[in-house]
């Protein structure tokens, strides 16, 4: 039974990354995640295009925050800077964790852009917690994904 739970989840995370322009994950050291412990990801965009960004996290089960504050910061290949906050919900209205399961195990992700206009070159994202708990316990890992949009 575990075998077959675990290739389907494998099998799923393959055909959903077939449609990633960009996905990335980083580990949070000790799951603590500091405010001082920001996480860059370089992306390169090869062609102009509307594409959905995703803020990805893996937590376990026992996460005991409702949301999750974040600031994403972008900067452009033409080097401007944008700064944006989002209020990441981790939990639903009835206390239940919103992501996919494995165990003990969930990963979350939440568009934080829709649609969004991408130029071809380099862009450097940078993800940081803003919320006023510090450090956040038991983020495992924290991950940018950017498809191209159905929009």
């Amino acid at each position: 039974m575990r075998k077959t739970v675990l290739l389907s989840l494998i099998t799923l995370l393959f055909l959903s990354s077939c449609t990633d322009v960009y996905r990335d994950f980083q580990s949070i050291s000790g799951m603590r995640w500091f405010q001082k412990d920001k996480k860059n990801f370089d992306v390169k965009i090869k062609e102009n295009g509307n594409y959905d960004l995703i803020f990805s996290m893996r937590y376990p089960t026992g996460f005991q925050y409702k949301n999750v504050d974040i600031k994403i910061s972008r900067v452009s290949p033409d080097g401007k800077t944008i700064f944006k906050e989002f209020k990441i919900k981790v939990r639903d209205e009835n206390g239940y964790y919103i992501g996919s399961a494995a165990g003990d195990l969930w990963d979350l992700e939440q568009i934080f852009s829709k649609g969004e206009k991408l130029e071809n070159g380099n862009y450097k994202y940078t993800i940081e917690h803003i919320s006023k708990i510090e450090p956040l316990m038991n983020v495992m890992d924290i991950g940018l994904i950017i498809r191209h949009s159905e929009k």
